[in-house]
C-alpha cells in the first residue's frame, strides 16, 4: 500500500476517513493473497482515488454555501462563549499548574528513590551474575564428571562384552577341540581299520600268490586241461556235437595223466561216456564214477557232486539192467533228494519183484504230499505206468480230485459245466479206445495207460481252471474279480464264487466307478459293461481304458492307404476322453493320452500330438504346456504355482512357465530330482 498511497489529498481532513475506510474495506472483502498482488493493489488504489476525488468535490460544493450563511449569525455567539470559556480556562490552568508543581516535587523524590533502588538492583544483579557464572562452571564440571562416568560405564560394558565373547569363544573352541579330537580319533580308528583290512587283504593275496608259487608247474598245467575240458564239455552238451566231447575227453585224460587222483576229471569222463551218443559205454562210465567216488569220499568235506555221482552210477546200472544195485545206490538219498526218490521209484517199478512195486507206491505218495502235481510227471515215464500198483494209486487220486473240485471252484455252475465237458471227453476217449482195440491187439494194461494219458490232458485243463480261480480270488475290484477260462475268454465272478459275467470277452479291465471295459470277440472293438454284465457303452472303440474321476481314455484307429505310394500308408491313432454317458468331453484328435489328473476343480490331461510331442491341456482343450517335449510331468504342487516340469530331446528335465519360458535350466536326470529346488 505504501507504493500506491494517495498522498496528494493528505491536506484535506476527509482523506483520513477514506484511508480508514479503505483499510477496513480491504480487510473485510479481500484475501491476503490479493494483497500480495501488485497489479491488483495498483488498480484498487486508482479506483479508490477516483472515488475520493468525487466525494470531496461533492462535499465541498454542499458545505461551502451553508458555512457562509451560518458563519455570521454564529460569530457573535461564538465570541461571547469564547470569552467565557477563556476566563474559565485561565482559572483552571492556574489551579492545575499548582497541582503540577506538587506532582513534580513528588516525582523528584520518587526519582531519587528509584535511582537508589536501581543502584541496589544493579549491585544485586552483579552478585547474581557472579553466582550464575559459578553455577555454570559447576554445571559444566558436573556434566564433565557425568560424561566421564558414562564413558567409564561404556568401557566397563565393552570389557564385560569382551569377557563374555571371550568366554563364548573359549567354550566354542573347547567344543570344537573336543569334536575335532573325537573326529580325529574316529578317522584314525577308521583309517587304522582300513589299513588293517588292506593288510589282511594283502596278506590273503600274498598267501594266494605264495600258494600259487608253491603249486608245481604240472598242477597248473592240470588245471589248464580241466578248464579246457569243461569248455568243450559244455559246448558238446549244448550243441550235441560229438567232436566237442572228443576234445573234452582228451583234455580230461591229460589232466588225469598228470594227477591220477583228479576226481573232478573222473566225474566228467563218466558223464561223457553216459551222455555222448558216440561215446556211450555204461561200463566205462561206472568205472569213471567209481574213481570219482573213491577219491571224493577221501576229502575232509563232502564234495557237491558226490550225490550226483551216485545218481549217475545208478543210472548206468539201470541201463545194464542191474536195477537192484541201481536202487541200492540211491536208497540212502530218497529222503533228502527228490531226484533220487524219482530214480528209486523208477528202479523199484522195473524190478521183477512185485513187493518192490508196492514199495514204489509209498515213495510216490511221499512225493505227491510235497507236490500234488507230481502225479502228472508219473504219466510221462513208461516204467512207472507199467507198475499196476501205481496205476491203481493214480485212479484213486483221480476220484479224490473230482470229489474236491466243488470246494476249489467255489461255484456249482462252473463245476457242473466242467464235469459235463470232462464226461463228454472221457466217453469220446473210451469210444476211440474201443475202435482201436478192435483193430489192434492191446492188453488191458495198455488201454489203461492210454486212458490215463488222455485223462492227463483233461486234468491239466482242469488244473488251469483251478489256478485261474485261485489267482483271481485275491484280486477283487468293487466286489468282482476277472478270470479266464481254458478257451482264453474272460468273465467275472463275485466273492461268493458265483459267476456274474460269463466268459465271453477277449479282454477285460477291472471294474472302476461301476464300469469295466470289455472287448467283443467278433468285432474286436471295446465297450463298457456295468456290474450286472449289461452293456452301457456300445462296442465302437479300438481301445478303451478304465474310468477315473468320471472320465475314460478311448481310442479309434484310422488306416490311411496311399494307392500311389503304399509304403507311406499308415495307421493313425485318434485318442480322446468320454464320460459315463459316452459323451465325448475331449475330441479324439491326439495320438495318445497318458494321464488324466484332477487338481482341485481343474482337470489336466497329458497328451501326445500326431508328431510325437508331449504336452498338457485342460479338459476344455486349452493348451497349458505346448506339445513340443519328449515328456512332461503333471505335479499338483508345481501346477498351482504355474511351474511345469518337461523333458527336452536330450533326455534332461527342466521347467517352463505357461508361456513356455524356461524358469529352471535343463540339467536334471529325472522329474523328481529337482522337486526340492522348485519348492524352495
Amino acid at each position: 500500500m505504501n507504493s500506491y498511497s494517495i498522498a496528494a489529498y493528505e491536506h484535506q481532513p476527509i482523506i483520513d476517513t477514506y484511508k480508514q475506510w479503505l483499510v477496513n474495506d480491504l480487510y473485510q472483502n479481500y484475501s491476503f493473497d490479493n494483497l500480495e498482488d501488485s497489479n491488483f493493489l495498483q488498480k484498487l488504489s486508482i479506483i479508490q482515488a477516483e472515488g475520493i476525488r468525487h466525494d470531496i468535490a461533492l462535499h465541498a460544493a454542499v458545505t461551502s454555501e451553508s458555512i457562509s450563511r451560518a458563519s455570521f449569525s454564529m460569530g457573535k455567539r461564538i465570541q461571547s462563549a469564547a470569552s467565557l470559556i477563556s476566563s474559565s480556562l485561565d482559572d483552571g490552568f492556574a489551579l492545575m499548574n499548582n497541582h503540577m508543581i506538587g506532582i513534580n516535587n513528588n516525582l523528584k523524590d520518587i526519582s531519587v528513590g528509584v535511582g537508589t533502588v536501581n543502584q541496589s538492583l544493579q549491585e544485586g544483579n552483579q552478585i547474581l551474575s557472579n553466582i550464575g557464572n559459578i553455577m555454570n562452571v559447576a554445571s559444566r564440571g558436573i556434566l564433565q564428571v557425568n560424561e566421564g562416568i558414562s564413558l567409564a560405564n561404556q568401557k566397563i560394558e565393552q570389557v564385560n562384552r569382551g569377557i563374555s565373547a571371550l568366554a563364548v569363544g573359549m567354550s566354542q573352541l573347547n567344543q570344537n577341540m573336543i569334536t575335532g579330537l573325537v573326529a580325529l580319533n574316529s578317522n584314525i580308528a577308521q583309517s587304522a581299520s582300513i589299513i588293517q583290512y588292506q593288510i589282511q587283504q594283502t596278506e590273503i593275496v600274498l598267501h594266494q600268490i605264495l600258494d600259487e608259487l608253491k603249486v608245481p608247474e604240472s598242477q597248473r598245467e592240470r588245471r589248464y586241461h580241466i578248464e579246457e575240458g569243461m569248455k568243450y564239455f559244455n559246448k558238446g552238451m549244448s550243441s550235441g556235437d560229438c567232436l566237442y566231447f572228443d576234445d573234452a575227453l582228451d583234455e580230461f585224460n591229460k589232466a588225469i595223466t598228470i594227477e591220477k587222483k583228479d576226481f573232478f576229471s573222473w566225474y566228467y569222463i563218466g558223464m561223457i561216456y553216459l551222455y555222448s551218443k558216440e561215446h556211450i559205454d555204461p561200463e566205462k562210465a561206472i568205472s569213471a564214477f567209481d574213481h570219482y567216488i573213491h577219491y571224493a569220499e577221501a576229502l575232509p568235506k563232502r564234495h557237491y557232486l558226490l550225490d550226483e555221482a551216485f545218481l549217475m552210477k545208478a543210472e548206468c546200472k539201470y541201463l545194464v539192467y542191474d536195477v537192484d544195485n541201481a536202487y541200492k545206490l540211491v536208497e540212502s538219498l530218497i529222503g533228502v533228494n527228490d531226484k533220487a526218490a524219482w530214480r528209486a521209484m523208477k528202479y523199484l517199478s522195473s524190478s521183477p519183484d512185485s513187493e518192490k512195486h508196492k514199495q514204489a507206491v509209498n515213495i510216490l505218495d511221499m512225493l505227491v504230499q510235497k507236490n500234488p502235481y507230481a502225479i502228472v510227471q508219473v504219466l510221462e515215464d513208461y516204467d512207472l505206468i507199467s507198475n499196476e500198483n501205481i496205476i491203481e494209486y493214480i485212479k484213486l487220486y483221480k476220484e479224490k480230485l473230482i470229489r474236491n473240485l466243488p470246494a476249489v471252484f467255489k461255484s456249482v455252475e462252473d463245476f457242473a459245466d466242467s464235469i459235463k465237458k470232462l464226461s463228454y471227453r472221457y466217453s469220446e476217449i473210451l469210444t476211440q479206445l474201443s475202435c482201436l482195440k478192435n483193430s489192434v491187439s492191446l492188453s488191458s494194461q495198455d488201454l489203461g495207460v492210454i486212458d490215463l494219458l488222455k485223462l492227463n490232458n483233461e486234468a491239466t485243463m482242469i488244473r488251469a481252471d483251478i489256478e485261474n480261480f485261485k489267482s483271481a480270488a485275491n484280486d477283487f475290484h468293487e466286489g468282482l474279480a476277472k478270470f479266464k477260462n481254458r478257451e482264453g475268454k474272460w468273465g467275472f465272478f463275485d466273492e461268493t464264487g458265483r459267476i456274474i459275467v460269463p466268459c465271453q470277452y477277449m479282454n477285460v479291465s477291472d471294474f472302476h466307478e461301476g464300469l469295466a471295459s470289455v472287448k467283443k470277440p467278433k468285432s474286436q472293438r471295446y465297450g463298457y459293461i456295468n456290474t450286472k454284465g449289461e452293456v452301457v457303452i456300445p462296442f465302437e472303440y479300438n481301445f478303451a481304458n478304465s474310468f477315473y474321476d468320471g472320465y475314460a481314455i478311448v481310442q479309434k484307429w484310422d488306416w490311411y492307404f496311399n494307392q500311389y505310394n503304399p509304403s507311406s500308408s499308415k495307421l493313425t491313432h485318434r485318442t480322446g476322453l468320454i464320460d459315463k454317458s459316452n459323451r465325448v468331453v475331449m475330441p479324439l484328435q491326439w495320438k495318445n493320452i497318458l494321464i488324466v489328473k484332477r487338481i482341485n476343480d481343474d482337470v489336466y490331461v497329458q497328451v501326445q500330438n500326431q508328431d510325437g510331442g508331449w504336452g498338457v491341456v485342460d479338459i476344455k482343450g486349452h493348451i497349458i504346456v505346448s506339445c513340443q517335449w519328449s515328456d512332461v510331468c503333471i505335479d499338483e504342487y508345481d501346477f498351482k504355482r504355474g511351474v511345469y516340469k518337461v523333458k527336452n530331446s536330450n533326455g534332461q528335465w527342466g521347467a517352463v512357465d505357461i508361456n513356455g519360458r524356461i524358469v529352471i535350466p535343463f540339467q536334471y536326470s529325472s522329474s523328481s530330482s529337482f522337486s526340492t529346488y522348485i519348492k524352495r
